[in-house]
């Protein structure tokens, strides 16, 4: 609501280019005939607070059952929520198609505005109340530790499955995002794959600890393209694959006082998927981690 105002570049192709023999409210505006595209290249998108958000609207439910033993605990839970009015920024291929295909939608064409002197439009990226968002998934979490002569263990995983995850995007439709990276519906792109899970492996004895820590993005079908290079279909264009990482950390501490830790994340200098709708990136980093190994080296006090 109170997000200063910021400006993108969007490159956009063919917003013109609708069905046969239909010109749009879009295309009309400035006389083109359908097929020639009115922005071509970069296209300003802004951002910018928008006070005359309503309030979100929302129910959920949830539910699990746990096992827990002396050294064990094994835990699986539901969640499902649902929320209308959801607020979100419309992405700049959502705004362009809705104007274009569905008749005087004023929802969507408002957001494109003329530039001055000019054939081309800036777009109108300010978060809106848009509709219905839902999403379902199932978590399971394990626990378990022991003791032997060579000293003591413990295991721990979570993994996390996504059941539904679906909007209604600007022009009613719903859009199911389970499993996809998809660029349509937001600014920058996300991905909903439909697996994550990490495990965490830690063997201890005095004063030694080490932890191996792995961590699993699964795979997801990239759809749409903002570059216009991949035909349009609603179906999947290209998988982008599944990513595996591994971290490790050693410490050594000395009676409690002070102790020193040494780590390695990414292990294997394992690079990040492709995704041809990554922007800057050329990848999600939200879901995916960027290039590189990393070690450090610290040393605690305590007092």
């Amino acid at each position: 609501m109170y997000l200063g105002q910021r400006d993108r570049i969007r490159p956009v192709n063919q917003p013109c280019a609708g069905p046969a023999g239909k010109e749009s409210i879009l295309c009309q505006s400035v006389g083109s005939p359908v097929g020639v595209p009115l922005i071509s290249g970069d296209t300003p998108y802004f951002s910018a607070g928008n006070p005359d958000l309503r309030p979100e609207r929302g129910i959920g439910a949830s539910a699990g059952v746990v096992w827990n033993a002396a050294s064990e605990f094994v835990a699986l839970d539901f969640t499902w929520v649902q929320l209308r009015d959801a607020i979100r920024a419309p992405g700049a291929i959502e705004v362009l198609e809705a104007c274009r295909d569905i008749e005087r939608d004023l929802a969507a064409c408002s957001r494109i505005i003329p530039v001055d002197s000019s054939d081309k439009f800036a777009i109108d990226g300010r978060p809106m109340n848009g509709g219905r968002d839902e999403s379902a998934r199932l978590d399971l979490e394990a626990r378990s530790a022991g003791s032997t002569k060579w000293g003591d263990w413990r295991a721990e995983s979570f993994a996390s499955y996504l059941l539904r995850r679906e909007l209604v995007d600007i022009k009613g439709d719903r859009i199911n995002l389970r499993g996809i990276f998809d660029v349509t519906q937001s600014t920058t792109g996300d991905a909903y794959p439909t697996l994550r899970w990490q495990g965490r492996l830690q063997w201890s004895q005095a004063p030694w600890t080490a932890r191996w820590m792995v961590q699993y993005v699964g795979s997801v079908d990239e759809v749409r393209d903002r570059n216009g290079v991949l035909p349009d279909s609603g179906k999947a264009m290209r998988r982008v694959g599944s990513a595996i990482y591994h971290d490790f950390s050693l410490t050594w501490a000395e009676r409690s006082t002070w102790s020193l830790q040494f780590d390695a994340e990414n292990v294997f200098d394992r690079a990040p998927p492709r995704v041809n709708n990554g922007f800057e990136a050329n990848t999600d980093s939200p879901s995916y981690r960027l290039e590189g190994r990393l070690y450090s080296l610290s040393v605690k006090f305590s007092s």
